[in-house]
């Protein structure tokens, strides 16, 4: 049998080997998904013109759009914001296989059938590789924010045998104010025995219950850190964050955080606290972004 990785054949019209480089396990099952896509898109379409009042392309399935769209529709509409993921989430494994191979898009596919994940396959695959990366340095790594574990699995995936602290009030949202339009007071509640369990595979995780970084920042103030992920959701949150992590990043550390690209309060709390410092932010093709300290 044939794997679903090795290249097809252009077939008589193919004058040059290269023709088919560009196309490595893009088979009949690719195509098969490419048209089922395209007919849910022309369900999914008049549904978020409706619910978002902002009309997609005509004729298109645009899928910058859709994750846009995502973060803007508001929460009581929770089931299209699923049905959403889900699609999305589909097109990206199909195309992060086509790149990656199988291994990576096989493990984010089942922390996502392990736990309910609420980022998206490219921002898993950006937590996993960046953890990798930074696995050589000889630093620190924390997420604020994890929910229910899903990113702290992948960078626990990644990130060899250095030190992660996760931090979570596991009672959700607790600071949501007018910056942050897109979330409520206790939106992304979870059970901390969960997410302990759910990581008590990996060597050198400390989960931290708390309001970070008030009421456990001071566990981690002497720590310096290579890698740093944030999915608070806030403006307050995030702007804290960042004032206590800045300073604790070694050079050559990376800060990665969700939502930026839908959440005017993260994107706030970035201006007003990175503005005046000498990196540059990175914006990342969906909701995330980055820097790295200098």
């Amino acid at each position: 049998m044939r794997n679903r990785h090795t290249p097809f054949s252009w077939g008589p019209i193919a004058s040059r080997s290269s023709r088919g480089r560009y196309l490595k396990g893009f088979e009949f099952d690719h195509v098969l998904f490419f048209l089922r896509l395209r007919v849910v898109s022309s369900v999914l379409t008049p549904l978020f013109q409706a619910v978002s009042k902002k009309p997609l392309l005509r004729n298109s399935f645009n899928a910058a759009e859709l994750v846009r769209l995502e973060g803007k529709i508001p929460t009581k509409y929770r089931f299209t914001r699923r049905l959403s993921r889900a699609v999305i989430h589909r097109f990206q494994q199909k195309i992060l296989g086509f790149y990656k191979g199988a291994e990576v898009t096989s493990l984010i596919r089942r922390v996502r059938s392990e736990v309910d994940c609420q980022i998206l396959t490219n921002e898993g695959y950006m937590a996993y590789s960046i953890a990798r990366a930074q696995s050589t340095m000889d630093g620190t790594m924390a997420e604020v924010g994890t929910y229910q574990g899903a990113s702290a699995k992948l960078i626990c995936e990644g990130k060899g045998n250095a030190e992660l602290h996760v931090f979570d009030t596991f009672c959700g949202l607790m600071d949501a104010s007018d910056d942050d339009p897109l979330f409520r007071k206790n939106d992304y509640s979870s059970e901390e025995d969960a997410v302990r369990k759910y990581l008590s595979g990996y060597p050198n995780v400390h989960i931290h219950r708390g309001f970070f970084p008030a009421q456990t920042g001071q566990l981690i103030k002497e720590k310096r850190f290579s890698f740093v992920n944030l999915d608070v959701d806030t403006y307050t949150s995030t702007r804290d964050s960042l004032e206590f992590f800045y300073p604790r990043l070694m050079p050559g550390g990376i800060l990665l955080s969700h939502d930026y690209a839908q959440a005017e309060g993260v994107r706030k709390a970035f201006s007003e606290v990175l503005g005046p410092k000498p990196e540059s932010l990175i914006e990342l093709p969906e909701s995330q972004c980055m820097f790295i300290k200098q």
